[in-house]
């Protein structure tokens, strides 16, 4: 039998909040163990979601990037954009997926930095699209603390 993450995360900190707490007279102890069992929940839900997410979010990216060459004047952020593009999804180990999506984000960086020193409207649709990703990614690691 395998075990499920999350269900063994969440039972732990079941476990903290029902059953250790109530034990406890010391406040440190007590706030240790609301803080650890709330870390726990959200480690599930981070656990269940973050290859999807992360894979979702390298997906946008390389997408924008694709669409990008065409504005961008720089040959070197041209090449390495390009480069990017062609390097595909690769791992689906969260911790690829975690490096992948860290290149990607640094890339976007400069991007975005580049495509603010320019002036037409394929430089500010890019520039909104960059913008807009730049929320959706926020919202992506919104976690359900009703669920925490």
């Amino acid at each position: 039998m395998v075990p499920s993450v999350p269900l063994v995360l969440n039972g732990l900190a079941r476990t903290m909040l029902m059953d250790l707490l109530p034990q406890t007279s010391h406040a440190y102890t007590g706030q240790t163990l609301q803080l650890g069992a709330a870390l726990a929940m959200m480690c599930a839900q981070e656990f269940d979601q973050a290859a999807a997410r992360l894979a979702e979010e390298n997906a946008v990216l390389t997408a924008l990037f694709a669409d990008a060459g065409a504005v961008v004047g720089d040959d070197a952020l041209r090449t390495d954009l390009q480069s990017a593009i062609g390097e595909g999804p690769g791992s689906l180990l969260v911790s690829a997926l975690h490096e992948r999506n860290r290149t990607l984000r640094a890339l976007l960086i400069r991007l975005h930095a580049h495509i603010e020193t320019l002036d037409s409207d394929p430089a500010r649709a890019l520039d909104a699209r960059i913008w807009n990703e730049l929320v959706e990614s926020t919202r992506r690691r919104h976690l359900d603390l009703a669920q925490a």
